[in-house]
């Protein structure tokens, strides 16, 4: 359920703003119009809202499962991305890649997966030591398939590696962590190179 609009990828039901009514676990109930749309989310991301009663603005994914479509809900382009990247790998539904998010920001989980650290995925509930080596292979896999520019330094590279497995071009990938190892300065840690180019990207 999802358009390619030139180098983007975007939903077709890309974001939602509305009066937020209540705050749910797992999810929140928000006003559209005159209806009332039940939204999934990771649990950090529902601590990040506003109080009930004001107005809130969700990037979202639909996802169709059968007869019935489900809307999942993220304060942020990057979690949004980082979702339908965890959610199209091998046996992880919509529900584990929400598990994830709930445990993980998008850099906290692209450093693990830059770093190998299996431990620190095996956090989320319902992954464990085992499916975290598992998720780790495949994103690794999916983010060393993607060639780095040759010549920048290491760190670089891991940042180029990770925004275009969530979608950028490798242009727009390239300017952004160049920019972000710019500011960040000589020796920054992967972690603050990543939060860095994901705000740049609108991740917040």
């Amino acid at each position: 359920m999802v358009r390619e609009v030139g180098e983007e990828r975007l939903p077709f039901l890309s974001y939602v703003k509305g009066r937020l009514v209540r705050k749910l676990r797992g999810g929140a109930l928000v006003e559209v119009g005159n209806f009332g749309l039940f939204i999934s989310m990771p649990e950090r991301s529902v601590e990040e809202l506003p109080p009930e009663g004001e107005e809130v603005f969700l990037f979202t994914f639909p996802v169709l499962r059968g007869e019935e479509l489900e809307v999942y809900g993220f304060v942020s382009e990057a979690e949004r991305r980082t979702f339908e990247l965890l959610s199209s790998l091998p046996r992880i539904g919509p529900s584990l890649a929400l598990n994830v998010l709930s445990a993980l920001t998008p850099e906290e989980l692209l450093a693990a997966v830059a770093e190998g650290d299996e431990a620190r995925l095996a956090q989320a509930r319902g992954v464990g030591p085992e499916r975290a080596r598992r998720i780790l292979f495949e994103l690794r896999r999916r983010v060393e398939e993607l060639a780095p520019p040759v010549g920048e330094p290491k760190a670089v590279e891991e940042v180029v590696r990770a925004l275009m497995a969530l979608g950028l071009s490798r242009r727009e990938a390239v300017g952004v962590a160049r920019e972000a190892a710019r500011e960040a300065g000589e020796g920054a840690p992967l972690d603050d190179l990543i939060k860095l180019a994901l705000r740049k990207v609108g991740g917040g």
